[in-house]
């Protein structure tokens, strides 16, 4: 009960980040925090119907850890504030899941919890979302994108060799040990400097808008540097704080502001990809071995 409850609030506060992520390319915080809160609240007090802390307990560990992973992404600039708080809250929220309709009459080849599922999920998952995304805003920009885009490979080409070479030992291991499914970690690990050089150069020339300041919100990324009044402020991956939010609304200046791809929807994509199937890699093997 408590399971598919903590998943219904899971999917409703997600489905409303989603849409104002879509909208507006934020997430509030007060929907992070919430989700934190609800978890951790609704755990406690089953724990105490239950007599049991282990319930509490175990929400409060994966919290811990989703939120040394969520730090982890946001300083590696692989997320956005708004994504790193809301992954936090799902540490909580799927920790001791309910019995899904995956697992039931199958026997787990991997078996691991399911908030770690989740981001093994959302790996396969964020990185098909990221490329389709990436490709049909490229195709409406590609006179400026593909001259970009060969521009960050230029920057990320130490990467290749090392990529190179674990894509030939997981063939040779697929070969010799007919594992295939890991062909799907071989895909990604080749994939993904081109992903990740493919967003960079979308950033540079397909989601850069000029902004009017009233409409500037917090944590807006700047796509260039701004002088007004003898002052300057410069683009970090921490966005406008306070102060030059408030600086650049009394200049009354146009901006250029930098927006990143809409993420929340691969969290709701993938979050029902794990209620459906559980484990992708996992899944990927079961329709594999019959023919292996």
């Amino acid at each position: 009960m408590l399971g598919w409850f903590l998943l219904t609030i899971a999917f409703i506060w997600i489905l409303g980040a989603t849409v104002t992520d879509l909208k507006k390319r934020e997430v509030p915080d007060w929907l992070s925090i919430s989700l934190v809160a609800i978890a951790l609240v609704a755990r406690m007090i089953y724990s105490l119907l239950e007599k049991d802390i282990s319930f509490f307990l175990q929400g409060a560990l994966f919290f811990a850890i989703f939120f040394a992973l969520a730090n982890l992404f946001y300083y590696a600039r692989i997320f956005a504030g708004g994504d790193a708080k809301l992954l936090m809250g799902l540490g909580a929220i799927l920790a001791a899941p309910p019995v899904l309709p995956f697992s039931q009459g199958t026997s787990a080849v991997i078996s691991i919890p399911m908030p770690f599922v989740f981001i093994l999920n959302l790996l396969i998952v964020g990185s098909l979302y990221g490329l389709l995304f990436t490709t049909v805003v490229a195709i409406k920009n590609r006179k400026r994108f593909f001259p970009e885009f060969v521009k960050k490979c230029g920057k990320v080409r130490i990467f290749f060799l090392p990529v190179a070479a674990l894509v030939i030992v997981v063939a040779i291991l697929t070969i010799f040990t007919k594992s295939y499914f890991l062909l799907p970690f071989a895909v990604l690990a080749l994939l993904f400097p081109f992903i990740h050089s493919a967003i960079k150069a979308l950033e540079e020339v397909g989601m850069v808008s000029l902004v009017h300041p009233k409409d500037l919100a917090l944590g807006d990324w700047l796509a260039r540097e701004v002088r007004a009044g003898g002052k300057v402020v410069k683009p970090t991956w921490e966005g406008l704080s306070k102060k030059e939010l408030e600086f650049l609304q009394r200049a009354k200046k146009k901006v250029l502001v930098k927006y990143g791809i809409p993420f929340v929807p691969a969290f709701l994509l993938t979050l029902l990809a794990t209620i459906l199937l559980g484990n992708l890699f996992e899944f990927l093997i079961r329709i594999i071995m019959p023919f292996s």
